[in-house]
């Protein structure tokens, strides 16, 4: 038996199983072309996995049509470009959406329409800035937007409805400077990860984010510590618990 005909008869036992599951995973599959027809069946899907599966360009427009779908997985893949209307008025139950591992310089300010998105994949990317409008994504816990080129944070998006949710945001491996002000109100933050940036500083607002319980800040340009300010070992890439905290406050700008 060939390996094309292994293929399909596994995408044939996978989609059978999916219409009782509701779950389709195509893993790592080299699509010449998505089986739109047999697709078209399984338009009550919750859980689609695509990663893997060497789609380029754009993600197919027929995924459109899975209005119940509440994780969308198209890592690992060629996606370089998302059309602006890829997202606007769909999706509405989508909750995990991964993006990770592609080529994409931007993400559609249409984001805003997935309201009940708690978790945002978008590193490994090519990034070189966040869409504000990912503020506005009211149910955000995750966002992972690590080993881009994103040189800077939009302090609109830390002041968006995110800020009553976001509990883990990872900015590690960017060219980062600084961060906004407004990282201060994004007071439900339990994990941060800046490693690998060429930070200096934080803003003094980071004292607000009280419930940080790990942080991860190695691979900077750190400033000296003020002398009242017990020495920050260099060999240390994180700290959690209480030490979360005390590190984070070390990194503050020094008031004159």
């Amino acid at each position: 038996m060939s390996s094309t005909t292994d293929t399909r008869n596994t995408i044939h036992y996978k989609m059978r199983d999916a219409r009782s599951s509701l779950i389709l995973k195509l893993s790592s599959i080299n699509f010449g072309s998505l089986p739109t027809e047999s697709l078209m069946r399984l338009q009550k899907l919750e859980h689609l996995y695509l990663n893997q599966c060497s789609i380029s360009g754009q993600p197919p427009n027929i995924l459109t049509n899975f209005n119940n779908l509440s994780t969308l997985d198209l890592s690992s893949n060629a996606i370089d470009y998302i059309p602006g209307d890829f997202f606007k008025e769909k999706f509405q139950e989508l909750k995990k959406l991964d993006l990770s591992y592609n080529k994409l310089n931007s993400i559609p300010s249409t984001i805003n329409y997935l309201v009940n998105l708690e978790k945002l994949a978008v590193s490994n990317n090519g990034l070189i800035e966040l869409a504000p409008q990912i503020g506005e994504l009211r149910s955000l816990r995750m966002l992972d937007a690590g080993s881009n080129l994103i040189r800077e944070v939009p302090g609109s998006l830390c002041a968006g409805r995110l800020a009553r949710r976001l509990q883990h945001l990872n900015l590690s491996g960017n060219l980062l400077h600084t961060l906004p002000v407004e990282i201060g109100l994004l007071v439900k933050l339990e994990e941060l990860n800046l490693e690998r940036n060429q930070l200096s500083y934080l803003p003094a607002s980071v004292r607000s984010l009280v419930k940080l319980k790990a942080f991860y800040y190695g691979e900077n340009d750190w400033m000296v510590c003020p002398p009242t300010v017990h020495g920050v070992p260099t060999t240390n890439q994180a700290s959690f618990g209480p030490l979360a905290l005390e590190k984070i406050y070390s990194y503050i700008y020094p008031q004159m």
